[in-house]
């Protein structure tokens, strides 16, 4: 396992250069999740409602990672709210993790799916 913390040589190597996506309507997530990324050498797009970050994804496909809000306007996103993580998983997310984001947990989760698929 990686250790996570901020100074985590492991955590920048798994993360370092990473293009992501934050796709959230929410001001407070998308300013929140770029403090936890500005310093480890990311690039970050935004996008406010799902059909922008559809549109962002097609203008960047080389977009390493997509965070999303699940509820998200102009998306239909019909989750009940017992078994959000399991439809989630079940269309087409890797994980998911429940607000209010927790900085380490969010890291760890990150560095552990690109650990795995880099095997």
């Amino acid at each position: 396992k990686i250790r996570i913390d901020d100074s985590s040589n492991e955590l920048n190597t798994v993360l370092k250069k990473l293009k992501i996506l934050i796709a959230d309507d929410e001001k407070l997530v998308k300013v929140y999740l770029g403090i936890i990324f500005r310093d480890l050498n990311t690039e970050i797009i935004y996008a406010n409602n799902g059909m922008e970050a559809i549109e962002k994804f097609r203008q960047n496909p080389d977009i390493d990672l997509i965070l999303m809000g699940v509820k998200m306007p102009d998306m239909q996103t019909a989750f009940a709210e017992p078994n959000i993580r399991t439809e989630a998983i079940k269309s087409g997310a890797n994980n998911y993790i429940t607000k209010p984001i927790q900085k380490q947990k969010l890291l760890r989760i990150i560095s552990n799916e690109f650990s795995r698929t880099k095997k």
